[in-house]
């Protein structure tokens, strides 16, 4: 069974003192050791973990661990803002350590983005961003935007920009935004990004423009616009447009014009209704990126679980271009290809970043 020990240290006496075998993060392509079940190799973090608040601390949070499949391994409930490590027996996969705030409905923080590490078929270890960014769990404010709603379809005046008839555009100024201010913040910043027909709250897509505010409130200036078929995020941080924003707390929704609305609807099979899905018979969770402005949406490879692509040699983060010869950009393409798909069948999965290379897989 899959354990995990924690050690806090608790400042005086010193971890010398205690006995408390002092280890380093571990450098990137360190081979591990094998763990205690068949299978699995032994993963040390140990003394150099932290967790921090955007604001005033709101202990206990959760330690855990996840798998591909954004399932937890084993938690822990962290009490204190002391230092700490873990060691945990895995075997071969892609996983997620975070913490998570404590499970109320009122919680005023978001979870931790944590680290991601990556095991392979020989036990090797992978980070997935350098280990010297791994040791900080950080949890910022929320920021809850009362009006308009998520997914708000907006309604403005049209007008026509510059000399091309087709290029209509709706105006926001009529657009005000209201939010739950931070306790002591008295500036923010207003980030709007242009999604176009890519529907994802966690982006601020291309070239964002950005304004400063204060208060709880902020109307759009009168030539803040949408096209007629664009959707857009919409985000309220806490800062100045000088300096540093973001940190202590910050909150987004998605704004669409009626015309994007439809658009969305009419590709809802193609893109998504979240941002991953999880596919057991291969192994595989699949991530779409949105596209913004001229960019086209893919799909990465967001992590694997010990399966037939793991075994093939696929590794996160390489981009997926085809399934079985045919282009693939979304998640409602993708899930549409394998499913039909029988079990004990082959894919070929091409993949496009960083090199070119396909991948024959027969799917469990």
């Amino acid at each position: 069974m899959i354990g995990l020990l924690l050690a806090a240290l608790m400042g005086p006496p010193s971890p010398a003192e205690l006995g408390v075998q002092i280890l380093k993060p571990e450098p990137q392509d360190v081979q591990l050791k094998h763990g205690a079940d068949p299978g699995s190799f032994h993963f040390v973090r140990n003394d150099d973990l932290k967790i921090t608040f955007s604001m005033k601390p709101d202990f206990p949070v959760r330690l855990v661990a996840e798998d591909y499949a954004h399932h937890e391994i084993t938690s822990k409930l962290i009490t204190s803002p002391a230092p700490f490590g873990f060691e945990i027996d895995l075997p071969p996969g892609t996983y997620t350590c975070r913490t998570k705030v404590h499970e109320k409905s009122d919680a005023p923080y978001e979870d931790s983005e944590g680290f991601q590490v990556h095991i392979d078929k020989t036990g090797k270890l992978h980070y997935l961003v350098p280990p010297e960014y791994t040791n900080e769990f950080r949890h910022r404010h929320k920021i809850e935007i009362t009006s308009p709603k998520d997914f708000t379809t907006i309604h403005g005046k049209i007008f026509q920009l510059g000399d091309d008839p087709a290029d209509k555009r709706m105006s926001l100024h009529d657009i005000v935004l209201h939010w739950k201010p931070l306790p002591g913040i008295k500036s923010y910043v207003v980030t709007l990004g242009y999604m176009g027909n890519a529907f994802h709250a966690n982006s601020c897509g291309a070239d964002p423009e950005r304004w400063a505010a204060s208060g709880s409130s902020f109307r759009f200036p009168k030539d803040a616009n949408l096209s007629l078929e664009e959707s857009a995020s919409v985000w309220v941080a806490a800062g100045d447009l000088d300096g540093e924003f973001g940190d202590a707390g910050d909150g987004g929704i998605v704004i669409m014009t009626p015309d994007a609305e439809k658009t969305a609807e009419a590709k809802r099979n193609h893109f998504f209704d979240g941002d991953d899905w999880v596919d057991t018979r291969s192994g595989i969770c699949f991530e779409q990126v949105p596209g913004v402005a001229d960019s086209m949406p893919y799909v990465r490879i967001a992590g694997l679980g010990n399966g037939p692509a793991l075994d093939a040699g696929v590794a996160p983060n390489e981009h997926l271009s085809t399934i079985d010869g045919t282009p693939v950009g979304s998640l409602g393409q993708v899930k549409q290809a394998i499913e039909k798909i029988a079990s004990g069948g082959q894919v070929i999965l091409g993949i496009s970043y960083p090199a070119p290379r396909r991948f024959t897989l027969r799917l469990r």
